[in-house]
């Protein structure tokens, strides 16, 4: 982390920009984004899809994949990972702001220079994504959670 504070405060990049503030929306209690003029799933089966996925996370988490370098010609690895924080936190402000009740997960992963995003409503009687108490687990890959609009407990 302190490696990427050492960068300079800007990037050139050239790349698909929807991906910095993409459309997020809510569909038969799923939460979604659209890049670009992608999909937008909506009317889904909601029994259906739960079905298909046993859990709305590992749905939402799918869907949500986004590689990094397929959006971005970015010089080097620390530049792409901070570009990856900086998108994250993009995210976490349209979610936070769209969604203000709601907790949501961004997961940034890098694995041999390829960084992938993803995110998912935090659930209380679901898994998340990944292990999030043991995210050292994880030995062949770096991974970053950012908890997004931490909701209140009911009393």
């Amino acid at each position: 982390m302190d490696k990427l504070k050492d960068l300079s405060n800007s990037i050139e990049i050239k790349g698909e920009l929807s991906v910095l503030c993409p459309e997020f929306y809510e569909a038969s209690g799923f939460y979604f984004m659209r890049i670009r003029d992608g999909e937008k799933y909506d009317n889904l089966d909601r029994d259906r899809m739960l079905e298909m996925h046993d859990y709305a996370t590992y749905l939402e988490a799918g869907c949500s994949d986004c590689r990094i370098n397929d959006f971005f010609e970015v010089e080097n690895d620390d530049e792409r990972l901070k570009l990856a924080f900086t998108i994250a936190d993009m995210w976490a402000m349209k979610l936070s702001n769209l969604f203000p009740q709601e907790e949501f997960h961004i997961v940034i992963a890098e694995k041999d220079g390829n960084i992938t995003m993803r995110f998912h409503k935090f659930r209380d009687d679901e898994p998340t994504w990944l292990e999030e108490d043991d995210l050292d687990g994880y030995e062949s890959e770096a991974i970053c959670v950012m908890i997004v609009g931490k909701k209140e407990k009911d009393d």
